[in-house]
């Protein structure tokens, strides 16, 4: 059998990855004030709902909206979500996406980047790209970060069952690509299958983003993993703050979450079924987290697209 894919382009990531941050310090504090000072002159949400989404991710850092709420092309969400079922329930599509470190304490074996591990550089518009520069995600996005923001990464998700106890991202911890309240990023999960407590929902702590009125919780580290990330069981946690106290949205196809995860957070545990959700990841200029998607010009579909495209992809 053949597999499926769209036109996604795959090369080393840190070749490309290391000439893409090689900019100084100094220029990308001019590429923040310059996104920032178009963005307070000309972007705006595009509805209500928007507005609201915006404003509780300022308060919480973490908003829970649907496709159809924002107002999103319901034939894209519906292409988007056959492409990755498709993916999904490839043999061929999980020995790709599978990760292939060594090391069985930072080995996610119940994780799955169906769009491949590696930088991807797009040179065509395709479900995936579109969806991930769609206008009115940009613009929360945007909103939240203050500025036009840059598109850092995107993939599909799946995670399955593996059995044993919880591990690496399905314990509390946050996200390090920020290292204090001006390097922000945001995360858009889109789901594509129901997502249940059984079948791993996301769950965050509200008000623990950088900058937020939590943001200084310090539970105890239960596990310190080999890269020196820190890990936080359900039990350490709720010595310091209350589990009625978490915030854990289930839902079905189009549910989208958006969060700040410099909060603390945690999801991807299945015990039965699975999990199948696409991911883009946001950041303003300043955020130190490496990009893994490289997007070129994507011909006549970009360009009626207009300004909050072109800063994502960094062309401005």
């Amino acid at each position: 059998m053949q597999l499926h894919r769209p036109i996604h382009y795959l090369k080393s990531g840190p070749s490309v990855i290391g000439h893409r941050l090689k900019r100084s310090r100094p220029s990308l504090y001019i590429k923040q004030g310059l996104s920032s000072l178009s963005w307070s002159v000309s972007g705006s949400l595009p509805n209500e709902e928007a507005v609201r989404v915006s404003r509780q991710l300022r308060q919480q850092g973490i908003a829970v909206t649907s496709a159809e709420e924002l107002g999103l092309c319901r034939h894209l969400i519906q292409e988007l979500r056959k492409e990755c079922v498709k993916l999904a329930d490839s043999p061929a599509g999980l020995q790709y996406a599978e990760d292939r470190r060594n090391d069985p304490a930072l080995k996610k074996d119940y994780f799955f980047r169906l769009l491949g591990q590696r930088l991807i550089r797009v040179e065509t518009a395709d479900v995936f790209n579109k969806v991930a520069l769609d206008p009115i995600l940009l613009s929360i996005a945007n909103d939240y970060l203050g500025c036009y923001a840059w598109l850092l990464r995107y993939n599909v998700w799946l995670n399955l069952p593996v059995g044993g106890e919880p591990k690496s991202s399905q314990l509390w911890h946050r996200d390090y690509g920020a290292r204090d309240a001006r390097e922000n990023v945001v995360k858009m999960f889109l789901l594509l299958s129901d997502v249940t407590m059984e079948t791993g929902a996301f769950s965050y702590i509200p008000g623990t983003q950088l900058g937020g009125w939590r943001s200084r919780l310090s539970p105890k580290v239960s596990v310190r993993q080999p890269d020196g990330s820190l890990r936080t069981t359900d039990e350490d946690m709720k010595t310091v703050i209350s589990e009625s106290e978490w915030i854990t949205p289930v839902g079905g196809p189009g549910t989208i979450i958006f969060t700040d995860t410099s909060g603390f957070h945690k999801g991807g545990y299945v015990r039965t079924g699975r999990r199948l959700l696409f991911k883009a990841l946001y950041s303003n200029w300043l955020c130190t987290m490496g990009p893994m998607v490289l997007i070129n010009h994507l011909g006549d579909w970009d360009s009626a697209r207009g300004r909050a495209v072109r800063w994502a992809c960094s062309w401005s």
